[in-house]
Protein backbone atom coordinates (compact mmCIF):
# COMPACT_ATOMS: atom_id res chain seq x y z
CA UNK A 1 0.00 0.00 0.00
CA UNK A 2 1.35 3.55 -1.17
CA UNK A 3 1.99 6.23 1.67
CA UNK A 4 -0.68 8.20 -0.13
CA UNK A 5 -3.62 5.77 0.21
CA UNK A 6 -2.66 5.10 4.13
CA UNK A 7 -2.96 8.57 4.85
CA UNK A 8 -6.76 8.82 3.11
CA UNK A 9 -6.96 5.63 5.40
CA UNK A 10 -5.93 7.75 8.25
CA UNK A 11 -8.67 10.27 7.87
CA UNK A 12 -11.64 8.42 9.64
CA UNK A 13 -12.36 6.70 6.05
CA UNK A 14 -13.31 3.58 6.31
CA UNK A 15 -15.39 2.48 4.21
CA UNK A 16 -15.39 1.77 0.25
CA UNK A 17 -17.98 4.49 -0.22
CA UNK A 18 -16.08 7.06 1.83
CA UNK A 19 -13.02 6.58 0.18
CA UNK A 20 -14.20 6.94 -3.53
CA UNK A 21 -15.89 10.34 -2.21
CA UNK A 22 -12.82 11.49 -0.49
CA UNK A 23 -10.87 11.23 -3.40
CA UNK A 24 -13.62 13.07 -5.10
CA UNK A 25 -13.01 15.40 -2.52
CA UNK A 26 -9.27 15.95 -3.04
CA UNK A 27 -9.76 15.61 -6.95
CA UNK A 28 -12.01 19.09 -6.63
CA UNK A 29 -9.50 20.59 -4.01
CA UNK A 30 -6.64 19.56 -6.46
CA UNK A 31 -8.43 21.25 -9.57
CA UNK A 32 -9.03 24.67 -7.62
CA UNK A 33 -5.41 24.40 -6.34
CA UNK A 34 -3.49 23.97 -9.56
CA UNK A 35 -6.34 25.87 -11.81
CA UNK A 36 -7.88 28.87 -10.32
CA UNK A 37 -5.60 32.38 -9.14
CA UNK A 38 -4.54 32.07 -5.99
CA UNK A 39 -1.51 30.68 -4.00
CA UNK A 40 -1.26 26.90 -4.91
CA UNK A 41 -0.22 25.58 -1.97
CA UNK A 42 -2.83 23.36 0.50
CA UNK A 43 -3.12 25.29 3.91
CA UNK A 44 -6.02 26.22 6.03
CA UNK A 45 -6.51 28.99 4.19
CA UNK A 46 -6.60 27.37 0.72
CA UNK A 47 -9.05 24.77 2.40
CA UNK A 48 -11.22 27.19 3.29
CA UNK A 49 -11.39 29.43 0.52
CA UNK A 50 -12.26 26.15 -1.53
CA UNK A 51 -14.60 25.02 1.08
CA UNK A 52 -16.63 28.39 1.22
CA UNK A 53 -16.49 28.63 -3.13
CA UNK A 54 -17.26 24.86 -3.80
CA UNK A 55 -19.51 24.81 -0.67
CA UNK A 56 -18.41 22.09 1.32
CA UNK A 57 -19.31 21.00 4.95
CA UNK A 58 -17.22 20.68 8.25
CA UNK A 59 -16.41 17.08 7.32
CA UNK A 60 -15.03 17.59 3.90
CA UNK A 61 -13.05 20.36 5.24
CA UNK A 62 -11.64 18.39 7.85
CA UNK A 63 -10.86 15.87 6.05
CA UNK A 64 -8.80 17.62 4.04
CA UNK A 65 -6.86 19.64 7.29
CA UNK A 66 -5.95 15.71 8.56
CA UNK A 67 -3.97 15.40 5.40
CA UNK A 68 0.25 16.75 6.18
CA UNK A 69 1.60 18.69 3.69
CA UNK A 70 4.47 16.23 2.51
CA UNK A 71 0.82 14.36 1.21
CA UNK A 72 -0.12 16.80 -1.26
CA UNK A 73 3.80 16.80 -2.19
CA UNK A 74 3.45 13.96 -4.95
CA UNK A 75 0.90 15.73 -6.74
CA UNK A 76 1.88 17.94 -9.16
CA UNK A 77 -0.84 19.90 -11.89
CA UNK A 78 0.61 17.53 -14.51
CA UNK A 79 0.31 14.40 -13.07
CA UNK A 80 -2.29 14.43 -10.11
CA UNK A 81 -5.10 13.06 -12.22
CA UNK A 82 -3.31 9.90 -13.20
CA UNK A 83 -2.21 9.70 -9.21
CA UNK A 84 -5.72 9.88 -8.03
CA UNK A 85 -6.92 7.42 -10.65
CA UNK A 86 -3.67 5.32 -9.10
CA UNK A 87 -5.11 5.65 -5.65
CA UNK A 88 -8.69 4.61 -6.55
CA UNK A 89 -7.31 1.65 -7.98
CA UNK A 90 -5.15 0.70 -5.11
CA UNK A 91 -8.06 1.00 -2.82
CA UNK A 92 -10.16 -1.10 -4.73
CA UNK A 93 -7.80 -4.46 -4.00
CA UNK A 94 -7.50 -3.35 -0.71
CA UNK A 95 -9.44 -5.96 1.35
CA UNK A 96 -12.93 -6.10 2.47
CA UNK A 97 -15.17 -6.60 5.57
CA UNK A 98 -18.59 -6.77 4.31
CA UNK A 99 -21.33 -5.90 6.41
CA UNK A 100 -24.94 -6.05 6.50
CA UNK A 101 -27.05 -4.40 9.10
CA UNK A 102 -30.62 -3.42 9.94
CA UNK A 103 -30.50 -0.02 9.74
CA UNK A 104 -28.42 2.79 8.86
CA UNK A 105 -24.98 3.12 10.96
CA UNK A 106 -24.08 7.04 12.34
CA UNK A 107 -20.80 7.86 11.43
CA UNK A 108 -19.57 7.73 14.86
CA UNK A 109 -20.70 3.86 14.75
CA UNK A 110 -18.79 3.35 11.54
CA UNK A 111 -15.70 4.78 12.89
CA UNK A 112 -15.91 2.71 15.97
CA UNK A 113 -16.10 -0.36 13.58
CA UNK A 114 -13.51 0.58 11.35
CA UNK A 115 -10.94 1.43 13.86
CA UNK A 116 -11.84 -1.98 15.55
CA UNK A 117 -11.46 -3.86 12.55
CA UNK A 118 -8.23 -2.11 11.53
CA UNK A 119 -6.96 -3.21 15.22
CA UNK A 120 -7.83 -6.71 15.38
CA UNK A 121 -8.54 -8.06 11.43
CA UNK A 122 -6.12 -5.93 9.33
CA UNK A 123 -4.61 -2.12 9.66
CA UNK A 124 -5.82 -1.84 6.19
CA UNK A 125 -9.20 -3.12 6.01
CA UNK A 126 -12.33 -1.31 4.58
CA UNK A 127 -15.51 -1.76 5.43
CA UNK A 128 -18.45 -2.50 2.86
CA UNK A 129 -22.06 -1.60 4.36
CA UNK A 130 -25.07 -2.38 3.29
CA UNK A 131 -28.73 -2.19 4.81
CA UNK A 132 -31.31 -4.94 5.00
CA UNK A 133 -34.27 -4.37 7.01
CA UNK A 134 -34.88 -7.74 6.77
CA UNK A 135 -32.57 -8.43 9.54
CA UNK A 136 -34.57 -7.65 12.56
CA UNK A 137 -31.26 -7.48 14.85
CA UNK A 138 -27.96 -8.17 14.88
CA UNK A 139 -25.82 -8.15 11.51
CA UNK A 140 -24.12 -10.68 8.49
CA UNK A 141 -20.39 -10.69 8.06
CA UNK A 142 -18.83 -11.85 4.66
CA UNK A 143 -14.93 -12.04 5.63
CA UNK A 144 -12.93 -14.24 3.32
CA UNK A 145 -15.81 -15.52 1.17
CA UNK A 146 -17.71 -17.21 4.43
CA UNK A 147 -20.93 -15.71 5.34
CA UNK A 148 -21.73 -14.95 9.45
CA UNK A 149 -24.76 -14.18 10.28
CA UNK A 150 -25.75 -12.95 13.86
CA UNK A 151 -29.23 -11.68 12.73
CA UNK A 152 -32.10 -12.76 15.38
CA UNK A 153 -33.80 -14.79 12.86
CA UNK A 154 -30.58 -17.02 11.75
CA UNK A 155 -30.89 -17.32 15.47
CA UNK A 156 -34.23 -18.20 16.16
CA UNK A 157 -34.02 -20.44 13.10
CA UNK A 158 -30.47 -22.31 15.06
CA UNK A 159 -32.52 -23.11 17.98
CA UNK A 160 -35.90 -23.67 16.80
CA UNK A 161 -36.08 -27.13 18.25
CA UNK A 162 -34.81 -25.39 21.87
CA UNK A 163 -37.51 -22.54 21.37
CA UNK A 164 -40.64 -25.13 20.88
CA UNK A 165 -39.60 -27.34 23.77
CA UNK A 166 -39.38 -23.81 25.45
CA UNK A 167 -42.86 -23.14 24.65
CA UNK A 168 -44.64 -26.26 25.00
CA UNK A 169 -43.27 -27.08 28.12
CA UNK A 170 -44.52 -23.35 29.75
CA UNK A 171 -47.64 -24.16 27.90
CA UNK A 172 -47.95 -27.41 29.97
CA UNK A 173 -46.56 -26.03 33.31
CA UNK A 174 -49.50 -23.08 32.79
CA UNK A 175 -52.06 -25.65 31.63
CA UNK A 176 -51.23 -27.80 35.41
CA UNK A 177 -51.72 -24.93 37.19
CA UNK A 178 -55.09 -24.49 36.23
Amino acid sequence: MTDELRTLLGTQTYNRADVAYHIGVLKEFLEYLFFTEHVSSPNQDTIASFAQKKEYGEQDTFFLERLPESFFKVFSQESFYKKLEQLADEAKNLPTLSLVVPVVLKPKQISEIGTWAREKILDNILLDIDVDPTISAGCQIVWNDILYDFGLNRQIKNHQTEIENTVHNFMHAIDNGK
